[in-house]
């Protein structure tokens, strides 16, 4: 965990991300690799926001499984196992590659954003 992040800073921060996101997405939905590391941006913060909220310590990386695990709810890992580690690609693999998500993956990384934040700020 970073000193200075808040749980409150890091909401504020994911929902500039999720702004991003849905700005790019309206002015031009072809620029997917920007859109979708974005939305890895706004599930890692919101789940660090949550865990910072539980007093659970932890780590400085991109893996949205790693995070998802220290929640310690196997019904709600289980169901966004792969949706994370999806979107954690986003944050590294294609980040640094530069492959270009195509717009079904774009729009799917949309849903599985939207299902980790919902399934996880009722924890």
């Amino acid at each position: 965990m970073v000193p200075h992040e808040t749980v409150e800073s890091l909401r504020d921060s994911a929902e500039e991300d999720l702004w991003t996101a849905n700005l790019v997405k309206d002015r031009d939905d072809e620029k997917t690799r920007i859109i979708c590391f974005h939305l890895q941006q706004y599930v890692e913060k919101m789940l660090k926001a949550k865990l910072l909220e539980k007093g659970i310590q932890y780590p400085r990386k991109h893996d949205l499984v790693s995070l998802l695990e220290l929640f310690d709810n196997k019904e709600i890992l289980d169901k966004h196992i792969e949706n994370a580690a999806n979107l954690s690609d986003y944050a590294t693999a294609f980040r640094y590659e530069r492959r270009v998500p195509s717009i079904e993956e774009m729009e799917t990384a949309f849903t599985s954003a939207h299902s980790i934040v919902s399934d996880i700020n009722c924890l």
